[in-house]
């Protein structure tokens, strides 16, 4: 068995989980769907594969950059573990939604997976999760996945349809002062926002406000826009409380 990670990981949470999910697995081969100059209809997987496929959710729905990514690759009843990775609030129709677009892709859910990282806009919520319990937890997860491959039965994915509406969150990093304009930010946007001449230019239409620029930038010259996020704390605020576990879904 050939196993596959694939994955969108703009601030790491989603790679770090994904890691703990390949823990049972001795060799595993990376495919990174924040790349930009991929070509990802080039990947076809047959039904002596495994694919562990992982993004974050934001506002219910995975990114649709990164699923239109995966929906360029073509599976032959392919089992699949579809892993939704959110910030302690919740995975409202994340899963269905992928568990639809894999099977109509030649792809069979075998697993779903709800993992909590920190949140991307709020780093403090969730932080430093995974731990090494969630990690714990993850590997228990991956072995059973590993012998839910074998047997490939498509498991029924948490969520509802017609999927919640995506919704832009209107936050967009902002550039501070010390800018030495080197277009490392510009390099690693997973969907090409930020001008590569004048990376103080941003492009609105297209960023996602993944903030993957703000964690990477070497001079943190790129911020979380304390304006915006405000009122955006102030209505989720209480969805974000307490410990949320770890969920591994499984065909009966």
């Amino acid at each position: 068995m050939s196993v596959y990670s694939i994955h969108f990981s703009p601030t790491g949470g989603t790679k770090k989980v994904m890691d703990g999910l390949c823990a049972a697995f001795d060799a595993v081969t990376t495919i990174d769907l924040s790349c930009r100059d991929v070509d990802f209809s080039q990947y076809h997987f047959t039904a002596q594969d495994l694919c562990l496929i992982g993004m974050p959710v934001y506002g219910g729905r995975f990114p649709a950059i990164a699923v239109e990514r995966f929906a360029a690759m073509r599976g032959e009843n392919t089992p699949c573990a579809l892993v939704a990775v959110y910030g302690n609030r919740a995975i409202d129709d994340a899963l269905i939604d992928l568990g639809d677009v894999a099977q109509a892709n030649g792809f069979v859910p075998v697993a779903g997976v709800e993992a909590v990282a920190a949140h991307s806009l709020f780093p403090h919520v969730a932080e430093n999760r995974p731990d090494a319990d969630d990690l714990a937890q993850l590997a228990e997860m991956s072995a059973k996945i590993k012998a839910a491959a074998l047997s490939p039965a498509a498991v029924q994915m948490p969520g509802n349809r017609p999927y919640k509406v995506r919704k832009p969150n209107g936050v967009f990093p902002q550039m501070a002062e010390n800018c030495i304009r080197c277009g490392h930010c510009a390099a690693v946007c997973p969907v090409g926002a930020i001008d590569a001449s004048d990376p103080t230019k941003l492009d609105q239409s297209l960023c996602i406000g993944c903030m993957r620029c703000v964690t990477q930038c070497p001079s943190s010259a790129r911020v979380r826009p304390a304006d915006t996020l405000a009122p955006v704390w102030a209505r989720l605020e209480t969805a974000f409380g307490g410990h949320k576990p770890n969920v591994l879904y499984l065909a009966d």
